[in-house]
């Protein structure tokens, strides 16, 4: 019974440190896609809300002009999504109404 006991909390330990490692680099990849995307203008970000549904951030960067330069997508429930870029939305302008 002890040695079960031993097991389970090596398992969950070692479950803790995958989980921790691969949530460090789920965020180092999107901090180097938000990098980059700074690089190509003013940058907005944006992200869904709810409990139990996949998670979405968006972050699109635009010119001076208010064009669309380029986005990137992150979508998923696991660490393993990665940012990805939305086709067709570059070079699109952005109309908007202040409240």
């Amino acid at each position: 019974m002890k040695d079960s006991t031993h097991i389970l909390i090596f398992i969950a330990v070692i479950a803790w440190i995958l989980q921790i490692g691969l949530g460090w680099w789920q965020v180092s990849c999107f901090n180097e896609a938000f990098q980059s995307l700074c690089k190509k203008g003013n940058v907005g970000v944006g992200k869904s809300k709810g409990r139990f549904k996949p998670k979405v951030v968006i972050a699109i960067a635009f010119d001076e002009n208010q064009y669309v330069t380029d986005s990137i997508l992150m979508k998923g429930f696991s660490v393993f999504s990665r940012p990805q870029s939305i086709e067709g939305l570059s070079n699109n302008i952005f109309k908007h109404k202040w409240c």
